[in-house]
């Protein structure tokens, strides 16, 4: 897998700005997903996010009114966004230079008491509780130079690995195993606590946190998960020996191993 076309990673981020100017001041309102990742990391130059082309939104009905959601995505409509023709009342998207943005609208409980002809029907996102106890801000640069910076929320890296694990257990894309790398690479202090934040999630079935990190050490062991990582990386670079790419390897190898055997062992 190699990263996304940087013309599509730069309409999404066009399509990023709008957004994060609407959503910035609504309590209970994140931005998640990969477009979260390179936002998340000061300095990406060691190894750089793959880039993605779509942009997604929780709506946590703990703090925010499904009046108010209404009054959200009503304001994303007016911006220029359209219902998806093809999937359903949760997606819309906006054409940049001739080319659609996605944008996925999702919510943390049953949003049966929306009448999806009225306003577009958010789709349900079982496993939002383990945001909430993982939270950071990040700053999305304004519509143009003279604006200032707008504050959204976004799941912080404890969180975001643990959901990217359970993505990855629920599709198998190579995509998500890249990013759980790519989060472990730039994980800001020690793995440790990254394990103390996942252990007691273990033991909360209706998350399936414990099959998703067994899984993902499946796919380790099986070599699966480290060939994937291996070849994006050695995609972003160039001049490797065969000895490189083996040593790249082995190291991607062992960040990953010291996370599970730390969880596991």
């Amino acid at each position: 897998m190699r990263k996304a076309h940087p013309d599509g990673v730069a309409r999404a981020r066009r399509a990023l700005r709008e957004i994060a100017n609407i959503i910035a001041n609504c309590d209970g309102v994140y931005l998640i997903g990969g477009q979260t990742f390179r936002l998340m990391c000061e300095d990406d130059s060691g190894l750089q996010h793959r880039g993605t082309l779509d942009i997604d939104i929780l709506f946590d009905n703990t703090e925010i009114e499904m009046n108010e959601v209404r009054a959200v995505i009503e304001e994303i409509l007016k911006s220029g966004f359209q219902r998806s023709e093809y999937y359903g009342s949760f997606r819309l998207t906006k054409d940049y230079d001739g080319k659609p943005v996605q944008l996925d609208l999702l919510t943390t409980e049953e949003t049966g008491d929306i009448n999806a002809t009225e306003v577009v029907h958010p789709q349900h996102f079982p496993d939002a509780v383990v945001i909430k106890s993982d939270v950071m801000e990040i700053e999305i640069p304004g519509l143009s130079d003279e604006d200032e910076p707008t504050i959204i929320r976004v799941p912080g890296f404890n969180a975001a690995l643990v959901l990217k694990t359970v993505a990855y257990k629920s599709r198998g894309e190579d995509k998500d195993i890249i990013d759980i790398y790519y989060l472990l690479y730039h994980y800001p202090g020690d793995v440790a606590n990254l394990v103390a934040f996942i252990k007691p999630l273990l033991f909360n079935t209706n998350l399936k946190v414990r099959e998703s990190f067994v899984y993902l050490d499946d796919s380790v062991a099986n070599g699966n998960a480290v060939d994937v990582i291996t070849g994006y990386v050695i995609s972003t670079k160039s001049g490797l020996s065969t000895e490189d790419a083996s040593i790249i390897r082995s190291g991607i190898k062992r960040r990953l191993n010291n996370l599970l055997v730390r969880l596991f062992g």
